[in-house]
């Protein structure tokens, strides 16, 4: 299954920003024959070291019900510590993600790859679990294809049964951010395979 994701014109702004702070300059600037300490970039976390990751999302739908949390827990590093915007963003990170809702589990491994700034590339995996709770359309039902009826009257709590299985998916991002003004305006294109 494949699926693209285009924001035209980028419609996903991201509220005002904050105007940038002037850096202070290291007391031995022009001192010494010691100049200021480049910008190592924004890689993790907007900082330009290795640093942790913890990330938690939570999700309920509500009229045709549903519940996800999402959590990753790893590590990010950056990649190319150049001066310049192509590099500034850019990082690798890894480590250990789960999705958990009432009726499935699936803990996995992530992969993040950001060679530039605009462009990443992602992997993640897990095993799925699945199992039902009673009502219906909540619970594994094997249906013949993507045709078949999966209306909540279609698929009663009763067959809803037990199924262990796994996912892999796999994509890459491109992303470009402009400032107007007060606003800065994001724009994303996103390309994932999942299987």
């Amino acid at each position: 299954m494949a699926r693209s994701t285009l924001f035209p014109l980028a419609v996903l702004l991201c509220g005002l920003l904050v105007p940038t702070q002037p850096r202070a300059e290291s007391p031995l600037a022009g001192t010494s024959g010691i100049p200021p300490v480049a910008s190592s970039g924004k890689h993790c976390l907007d900082q330009g070291d290795p640093k942790p990751i913890l990330s938690s999302q939570l999700g309920i739908q509500y009229g045709g019900w549903g519940i996800e949390h999402k959590m990753r827990i790893g590590a990010c590093a950056p990649l190319i510590k150049k001066p310049g915007i192509l590099w500034e963003r850019s990082f690798v990170q890894g480590g250990y993600q789960q999705h958990f809702s009432p009726i499935y589990f699936m803990p996995g491994g992530y992969f993040v790859l950001a060679p530039f700034s605009f462009l990443r590339f992602n992997v993640e995996a897990a095993p799925v679990l699945y199992w039902p709770i009673g009502l219906d359309a909540a619970g594994y039902y094997p249906l013949d294809n993507y045709e078949s009826d999966y209306s909540q009257a279609a698929l009663p709590g009763e067959d809803g049964g037990e199924a262990l299985g796994w996912y892999v998916r796999g994509g890459t991002t491109l992303q470009l951010a402009a400032q107007i003004g007060p606003v800065r305006l994001i724009i994303v294109d996103s390309l994932q395979l999942e299987h």
